[in-house]
């Protein structure tokens, strides 16, 4: 017994689990999820005994012994919000993996079914088992290879449509695409003061003993998004704005600073980090910087805005903010797309028709590319 659910709701996700447990008639469930959902995900009246674990303690030996003596032929497996971790080589995965063998019922339940890159959707799906996609090892799946579909037809293996197709008898999905619609990209240029100050600080970096590529990404991207022109262009944005503005920053500290010079201007917005997140009926929400990490917790933001809810980035025209930004719309892009292909599928299951040839999904742009800054 294999199910997945890809949700927005609460309601939906705990509904759906509930039924899950009902139908595989197990007395036990091993409930896995991000430490920072624990209070979100417990369900009342589950119909049988749940234990809740979190990813983050689960390889930690009592915990490990204690998961272990309670997997079994009687134990349901669930999975949440797993494709935030979507390394296969982690010790997250890979102590997954050796429990899912051992439990004859699995449920993913999930907001998105991948994060940075269609690659990634390998990871969560190799919890239900590897036959959905139809490859034993993630690293065939990773490069893209040709493959013949049921109609006899060369495809490439990322191909959305193909993807969908392959997992949608496993899936449900209950929104007809991750993003709100309505978005537009604000520009912010640097002043040439701020851009001296830019080059400065990247030659110092570059010319470090320790030389780090995420270190130099932190920096600069730290840096520019403390610039006074980044501020202003805020303020610009906020004054022609109706209604319930959200403001989202990397750092708890720069949330700060946007909602107090926002606030001097005289204009109240809500602002706070990614990682704090945001809950609220918001009319407006202002990507303030693109997020240098952890982009699922932007994810997590999007996901509880309202489908009308209009969205703005703030982007300034240095490097490494052109470069935070390319790689955050590719993985937006990537997961939206996939979504729409994914609910036309299900759709597709009741009424069959021939998969059309199409070009492969577009590749991740590198997060390495040092040359940009």
């Amino acid at each position: 017994m294999r199910r997945a659910i890809f949700t927005k709701s609460d309601v939906s996700r705990k509904a759906f689990l509930k039924k899950f447990l009902k139908d595989s008639g197990k007395p036990l469930a091993l409930y896995f999820h991000p430490k920072n959902r624990s209070k979100l995900v417990r369900l009342e009246n589950p119909g049988c005994e749940v234990k809740y674990f979190a990813y983050e303690d689960m390889t930690k030996t009592d915990e490990w012994l204690a998961i272990n003596a309670l997997v079994g032929d009687s134990t349901a497996l669930i999975v949440d919000n797993f494709s935030r971790y979507p390394r296969i080589a982690s010790e997250k995965f890979k102590s997954l993996y050796r429990i899912e063998k051992r439990c004859p019922a699995k449920a993913l339940a999930d907001i998105v079914p991948f994060t940075l890159d269609i690659q990634y959707l390998y990871t969560p799906f190799s919890i239900l088992g590897r036959d959905i996609l139809g490859y034993s090892h993630y690293y065939a799946f990773r490069e893209n290879y040709h493959e013949v579909d049921a109609n006899g037809i060369t495809r490439f293996s990322h191909d959305f449509d193909l993807l969908s197709d392959k997992i949608a008898p496993f899936v449900e999905i209950d929104y007809p695409q991750f993003l709100c619609r309505d978005r537009q990209t604000v520009e912010a240029p640097i002043t040439d003061s701020e851009m001296s100050q830019y080059q400065q600080v990247r030659d110092e970096l570059f010319q470090a003993k320790e030389f780090s590529p995420q270190r130099v990404v932190t920096k600069l991207a730290d840096m520019v998004h403390a610039f006074e022109s980044r501020q202003k262009a805020l303020i610009d944005l906020v004054a022609n704005l109706k209604g319930k503005t959200v403001v989202l920053t990397n750092l708890a500290s720069y949330a700060k600073q946007a909602q107090k010079a926002c606030k001097d201007a005289g204009i109240e917005v809500t602002a706070t980090s990614y990682q704090l997140g945001a809950s609220g009926d918001f009319d407006n929400c202002i990507y303030l910087e693109s997020p240098i990490v952890k982009t699922y917790f932007l994810l997590d933001v999007e996901s509880r805005m309202r489908d009308n809810c209009k969205v703005f980035y703030i982007l300034g025209d240095s490097k490494v903010d052109q470069h935070l930004h390319r790689t955050l719309i590719d993985e937006l892009t990537q997961i939206n797309d996939f979504t729409q292909e994914l609910y036309r599928a299900k759709g597709r299951q009741t009424s069959p028709e021939a998969v059309p040839t199409k070009e492969c999904a577009p590749g991740s742009t590198g997060a390495d590319q040092l040359a940009l800054f």
